[in-house]
């Protein structure tokens, strides 16, 4: 390292590094407060970003409008026009508009990985609408709050609802199911226990399954463009399978709306889930493998505080792993794009940022399953992906290398994070555009 540091290898591991600013922490918790503040901040951006229940009613608008019959009324205002939806890539734009980041990119590392683990992808049409506020509503308020908070905002989200088919299941034996030839989809249910909760290997079967499909049905989101709630999730009492509900050998009584919510609650203490949460935050923190005595710690954490994710965060933080070189994990693009934002000091336009995103094989929130981006390293270690990469870092170094001084940067504050081999290259680079592409594709920016 260019000059010794403790803290090198966590900030690089947790967060963006150095890169993005911030005050050298004294000791590993003082990450926790600034992370948190960071992470549940609401989004600043020049753009419009509207809630789920606008961008819905922004949609049937739309729909509705090309129902109509070709005639247009010229003279209308514009504002008479729906608006076009808020894409994916200027969600990510307006996150990397905030490139100065006081806790290293902590922050914000923390609301990838709870967005990654409550997946929903932008690849069905009412999803698209809505993957957007689903990360502004249902996870950055809830990452510092209780696990139970944050399972039920994401599990009754119309994006959530939508992407796991949620809002077309109906109860058999309910008054709208005895009508139609319509009945459960067991998408959401099944992938709450397995992935969500209580993990693949949390001990449920297949009748927990259905009864948690059967818990699930009557919630779904109101699309009557002619009521006040419209884009809103409800409780259809007429779709609701009636009738109590066994999961993991606890009978759960008919009460409506809050069956789901006694239901959820089951999940978010069953030791389980604490197990599972524990196990998948270390493997988006630390590495491809987890320690047992690490994934202990991190269990205890969940149980002893009832779930609270600001413990389990605190916790994490307190791990000698976290802090411990060497950085083997490749970073997926999205965090690259979040670094290169931090030494440019400039953000491209959202459908630049869409482009490169896509060309790295990390398409905005369009994870291709349920189970999210992979963790595992190998992963992103494909020769196209190694390509990719080059060529955006190249395409960077053309546009941004005269505004970026590569030497300042390794005799300033972040230089701590560059090898003595780093730096070296740094300087011997012919151009600043070459430095700027060297700086990028150096392991110190693309591992972690």
């Amino acid at each position: 390292m260019a000059a010794g540091n403790d803290f090198s290898a966590g900030l690089s591991r947790l967060g963006f590094g150095a890169w993005s600013g911030g005050d050298m922490p004294a000791a590993r918790s003082d990450l926790l407060a600034p992370g948190l503040k960071a992470a549940t901040a609401p989004i600043s951006s020049k753009r419009t970003l509207p809630p789920s229940d606008q961008a819905l009613r922004d949609m049937l608008s739309a729909r509705k409008e090309r129902r109509r019959d070709n005639r247009q009324d010229d003279d209308a205002p514009a504002d008479a026009k729906p608006a076009l939806r808020t894409s994916p890539t200027v969600e990510l734009w307006a996150t990397l508009s905030a490139s100065q980041r006081p806790d290293f990119g902590f922050g914000e590392r923390l609301v990838l990985h709870w967005a990654n683990y409550f997946t929903v992808a932008a690849v069905k049409g009412k999803v698209g609408w809505t993957v957007g506020p689903f990360m502004r509503e249902a996870i950055r308020p809830n990452v510092a709050g209780r696990f139970e908070q944050l399972l039920t905002a994401a599990t009754l989200h119309p994006a959530m609802l939508f992407y796991l088919d949620n809002a077309g299941s109906i109860g058999p034996q309910s008054i709208v199911g005895r009508k139609k030839s319509r009945g459960l989809n067991e998408n959401l249910a099944r992938e709450l226990l397995e992935l969500h909760t209580l993990g693949a290997d949390g001990g449920y079967d297949q009748a927990d399954v259905i009864s948690m499909a059967g818990i699930l049905t009557g919630w779904g989101v109101n699309l009557n463009l002619d009521s006040p709630d419209c884009g809103t999730v409800v409780f259809d009492a007429r779709k609701h399978q009636p009738g109590s509900k066994m999961l993991l050998g606890q009978r759960l009584p008919d009460e409506g709306p809050d069956q789901l919510r006694r239901a959820l609650a089951l999940l978010a203490a069953h030791p389980s889930t604490a197990r599972n949460v524990s196990r998948r935050m270390l493997l988006a923190f630390a590495g491809d493998s987890v320690r047992p005595d690490d994934l202990a710690l991190m269990t205890r954490s969940f149980e002893q505080s009832q779930g609270d994710l600001r413990a389990l965060t605190a916790t994490m933080l307190s791990l000698d792993t976290m802090w411990t070189p060497p950085l083997g994990k490749l970073r997926p693009p999205i965090e690259l794009l979040h670094i290169a934002a931090g030494i440019v000091g400039a953000v491209p336009q959202p459908m630049e940022v869409g482009r490169a995103l896509t060309a790295m094989g990390q398409p905005s929130l369009q994870a291709p399953s349920p189970k999210g981006w992979p963790e595992a390293d190998n992963s992103w270690l494909l020769s196209d992906g190694i390509k990719s990469r080059l060529d955006w870092a190249a395409d960077l170094g053309r546009r941004f290398g005269d505004r970026v001084d590569t030497g300042a940067i390794a005799k300033g504050a972040a230089g701590w994070q560059l090898t003595d081999e780093t730096a070296t290259t740094l300087r011997r680079a012919a151009t600043p555009q070459q430095a700027l592409a060297l700086l990028l594709m150096c392991p110190e920016v693309q591992r972690r």
